[in-house]
């Protein structure tokens, strides 16, 4: 019994076995073909994003030398800001050790400042250094713990805090002017007392006193005057002190000429009828 070849193309007269056979070597070859772009596909992707992950590392390594590069000039900073900070502190010691009102520029100025009729019979200078009371401990800090003393060589324990270096805190002066004098009136009181009120050196200038006294038979005004250095003060703002002489000018006179100035001379009125 044969078997009938239903085809839908036009009828072959070549064998069936021969056309199938065909057929399967034609998708054969297309197939490989296929598999083959899609291999070289694949590979060209693998290729190509191998590539870009070599630059990426090549850019991150850069990266990373860059930034261990910039971390050592970030502490070299850090070392350097440490520097000036302990610079600073030791300036503002040694700033707070020295007088920024030299004594000789003071007594220029309380001498520039005192009227010819009065005299001055003393002036003290007394400094006291202001406590300063002592930083707060950091919020959350241990009391009543026992201190570790560490021994040369040694280390703090695991989980100790390390000891900080204490931080040296500039000390602090204040002094105190006490101005003590004779004068022919008050009136000559009144102005120096305005005058040093005026000097850049003092302040809280205030009269403590007037009373009357008696020199060499003379009637004078004694006063006394307080003042405080203003710790801010700056010498250069002083005018130039005039040449002025801080002694009796009656010293080096004959006795005859000492008569005739007397207790006058002090106050610059030598030769004056009285």
């Amino acid at each position: 019994m044969s078997r009938g070849v239903t085809r839908s193309g036009p009828a072959s007269f070549l064998p069936e076995d021969y056309v199938r056979g065909k057929d399967e070597a034609r998708w054969n070859v297309i197939s490989l073909l296929l598999f083959g772009v899609v291999m070289v596909a694949v590979v060209s992707a693998f290729v190509l994003t191998n590539r870009r992950w070599q630059s990426v590392r090549a850019d991150q390594g850069q990266i990373r030398v860059e930034f261990e590069e910039e971390a050592v000039k970030i502490e070299a900073l850090k070392a350097l800001e440490k520097q000036r900070v302990e610079m600073m502190d030791k300036a503002a010691v040694v700033a707070a050790l020295r007088d920024n009102v030299p004594r000789s520029v003071l007594m220029a100025e309380l001498w520039r400042a005192k009227p010819k009729e009065a005299t001055l019979t003393e002036i003290k200078l007394a400094g006291e250094r202001v406590k300063i009371a002592p930083p707060a401990p950091a919020p959350g800090a241990q009391k009543g713990k026992p201190v570790v003393s560490l021994k040369p060589g040694t280390t703090a324990p695991s989980g100790e805090p390390k000891p900080e270096d204490t931080k040296i805190v500039p000390p602090e002066f204040k002094h105190m002017l006490t101005v003590e004098g004779v004068s022919e009136g008050n009136d000559q009181i009144a102005d120096y007392l305005a005058r040093l009120k005026a000097s850049p050196l003092l302040k809280n200038v205030e009269l403590q006193f007037i009373s009357e006294t008696t020199l060499e038979g003379l009637k004078l005004r004694k006063f006394r005057i307080t003042a405080t250095l203003d710790p801010d003060a700056d010498a250069s703002a002083v005018k130039e002190a005039e040449e002025t002489t801080l002694f009796d000018e009656t010293a080096s006179l004959t006795p005859d000429e000492k008569a005739g100035k007397g207790l006058w001379g002090l106050f610059g009125m030598g030769g004056q009828e009285q």
